[in-house]
């Protein structure tokens, strides 16, 4: 993954918007923090869960990665983006999620706080190998991997 943070801002603090539709059908917006994303052009291997598709009603779901400079209130942030979501409903087929929670971003928070890093769109349980972001700004490697119950 490359991040696009100046080195006079000090480390990236990366997390990803992960988004898909709920069992109930309603959209699901989980917000995955990712500290270890530091440095530009660093290649990174954490082997962190990024979609817990048990909790996804359709085996897609979407991701936005965004930097954050600031004091982001993640849990204002997720509320923010459930909510504007919250008039996308199920259609009986997956809808891309993506666009919905960039303008579902309040806009104070595109000042000097959190940065767009890149967008993947319908990552699935079958999704392996690498993926480039939509913007062309990252790429991540992925895998399935089965968590089983104990």
């Amino acid at each position: 993954m490359t991040t696009r943070n100046p080195w006079i801002k000090g480390a990236a603090e990366i997390y990803s918007v992960v988004a898909g539709f709920g069992l109930d059908g309603k959209a699901k917006v989980d917000l995955v923090q990712m500290p270890y994303l530091d440095n530009d052009g660093t290649t990174y291997d954490p082997n962190q869960l990024l979609v817990h598709f048990s909790a996804y009603k359709y085996n897609l779901a979407d991701v936005v990665m965004m930097e954050d400079d600031g004091d982001t209130n993640y849990s204002a942030l997720v509320k923010a983006i459930a909510n504007a979501l919250l008039v996308i409903v199920d259609g009986g087929a997956y809808t891309p999620l993506v666009n919905a929670i960039l303008d579902a971003i309040p806009t104070s928070w595109y000042t000097d706080d959190p940065d767009f890093v890149d967008a993947w769109y319908t990552l699935s349980t079958t999704s392996s190998g690498r993926k480039y972001g939509a913007g062309g700004n990252g790429w991540m490697d992925v895998v399935p991997y089965w968590v089983s119950e104990l």
